[in-house]
């Protein structure tokens, strides 16, 4: 066979796209006045439109955008990392995206005003031979007034 080569073959790493223009989340002052602004637009919301399912879609879909940037800022990071500080960044990356899912899902439920998820996923199911879902008991509803006492029960009317 033939000798080996004596100058190296150079080899490109394979690289994600960067992106065009003036986005770079490298830049630590556009990454911080794009969370700033994200925040800013959380409390206007929710001074503006309130607490109702408005002002809650706007608050929410800027959380769901702050978690995105925080995933972007945290594999970048990663990247830079070596060794340990590495595997942190990039075990703090993955909690970060698991935990955005269930995020994403109630900005689409609040936003539609629909439940992606049915109510038999979000409850156990109960043992034994009661098989319906949890109720109150009648002690923890409100005590009695004078105008509803003939329907009130024994433990309404103590309080």
């Amino acid at each position: 066979m033939g000798e080996p080569l004596d100058t190296p073959v150079p080899v490109e790493e394979a690289r994600l796209p960067r992106f065009p223009g003036f986005v770079s989340f490298q830049d630590y002052r556009f990454v911080a006045s794009l969370f700033f602004s994200l925040i800013a637009i959380q409390a206007l919301g929710f001074l503006l439109l309130g607490t109702e399912r408005a002002g809650r879609s706007v608050s929410l879909v800027s959380l769901v955008a702050q978690n995105g940037l925080a995933i972007v800022c945290a594999w970048t990071a990663f990247r830079r990392a070596r060794n340990v500080a590495a595997l942190f960044w990039f075990l703090f990356t993955i909690s970060l995206l698991i935990l955005q899912f269930p995020q994403t899902f109630g900005t689409y439920d609040t936003l539609f005003a629909k439940s992606t998820l049915s109510i038999g996923s979000l409850s156990r199911p109960v043992s034994g031979r009661n098989r319906r879902l949890p109720h109150f008991h009648k002690s923890l509803s409100p005590p009695c007034t004078a105008d509803d006492a003939d329907g009130c029960t024994s433990a309404q009317r103590q309080h």
